[in-house]
């Protein structure tokens, strides 16, 4: 009986261990999942006006020219233009990948990305009309190397935007009456020299915006 009684209880605390671990484990899976939810959505900024209208993280789209070939993740929203006929449709890059060796480095590879948002656009309008739908496309003006690419960083309210008027015609994506615009003031420092380094394996640096860009 005193055999079966210490039985009962090393089995008993076996079990008790087996699932705390149990629970702690799906609390862990749990806790990893809201982070990357959480990851996900903050890679959206929430501090470009107009902040009353949110961000959707839309994932990822592939753009390809030149024989350059680009992944970027984005997140999108539509604003209303008070001087226009129709609203802007507004995208933001928060991340690329060059899966081809893109002629140019960093700074072109994301560009790339950027043309792409513009050329993979479904909101255009007709080439004919006298007033074109506009597009705006922002990017962080500090970005990093990551695994497969380069990533935005230095948490701050500094964006690079483009903005132009897409219209569409023969097949294909025009724009027209681009202009480039700088917000805020970079946290991160410009590269040292001048130029990003090469290879560039570490450290969060200055892109510059439009006409001002290192490379």
């Amino acid at each position: 009986e005193i055999l079966f009684i210490l039985s009962f209880f090393y089995n008993y605390s076996s079990l008790s261990v087996m699932i705390k671990k149990l629970c702690f484990s799906s609390l862990g899976i749990l806790f990893f999942l809201m982070l990357v939810a959480s990851v996900m959505k903050a890679q959206c900024p929430t501090d470009i006006a107009p902040t009353s209208i949110a961000w959707v993280n839309e994932g990822s789209q592939t753009y390809t020219s030149g024989g350059c070939t680009v992944t970027y993740y984005y997140c999108d929203r539509t604003v209303p233009d008070p001087l226009g006929v129709y609203s802007i449709y507004e995208t933001y890059v928060y991340q690329v990948e060059d899966s081809s060796g893109c002629v140019g480095g960093p700074t072109s590879a994301i560009d790339m990305a950027i043309e792409g948002t513009f050329k993979n656009s479904t909101y255009r309008g007709n080439c004919n009309q006298l007033t074109k739908p506009k597009l705006s496309s922002y990017r962080n003006n500090c970005w990093a190397p990551v695994t497969y690419g380069w990533q935005a960083c230095g948490n701050s309210s500094s964006y690079c935007k483009e903005t132009c008027e897409i219209c569409y015609s023969s097949g294909q994506i025009i724009k027209s009456n681009c202009s480039f615009s700088t917000i805020g003031t970079p946290p991160c420092s410009d590269p040292p020299g001048g130029h990003l380094p090469t290879p560039w394996t570490s450290g969060c640096y200055n892109i510059g915006c439009g006409t001002s860009e290192i490379h």
